[in-house]
């Protein structure tokens, strides 16, 4: 099992992570503040994401890698009502991510489309069963409105 450490994967996942659900566009956005991550609970990441976690001189940058880790498996946990570590543990192994030509991560033989950002502090993953993207910068102009995000996930047609 991968996760061999002393705490409850699940429920350190869905500490860190806040969901936004877009009825209209059928997206889901999983949101993670990673201003407080500790890196040494990222010990039950898989050898590839670890590998590339400490490839970061950062400690900043490998918390938003931690962070968006957290943000996929929040929308993982979602998708399959993930209800224990060992059904996470297996689907977390189940999943062959992959990047196409143009940097797009994937799913091999899954229907779902997700994407990937962070700016800051922020990491964020959005699902849809459409292609996706989204993208999220460090907000420079504090004058920008609270219903911001929500105006974008849920724009007027």
């Amino acid at each position: 099992m991968i996760f061999d450490v002393p705490y409850d994967v699940l429920r350190y996942i869905r500490q860190h992570i806040k969901k936004i659900d877009s009825e209209i566009l059928d997206v889901k956005v999983y949101i993670v503040d990673c201003h407080d991550l500790n890196i040494q609970d990222a010990e039950w990441l898989c050898k590839s994401r670890k590998e590339k976690m400490y490839k970061y001189i950062r400690e900043r940058d490998k918390k938003l890698l931690f962070g968006s880790e957290l943000a996929f498996l929040g929308g993982i946990i979602d998708m399959h009502e993930i209800k224990d570590d060992a059904q996470l543990d297996y689907f977390y192994r189940l999943y062959s991510r992959r990047v196409d030509l143009y940097g797009k991560p994937y799913v091999e033989n899954e229907a779902f489309k997700y994407n990937i950002s962070h700016s800051g502090k922020y990491a964020v993953c959005a699902f849809a069963d459409k292609e996706i993207g989204i993208d999220i910068e460090n907000n420079i102009n504090p004058k920008i409105p609270n219903n911001f995000i929500h105006w974008w996930i849920n724009p007027v047609f």
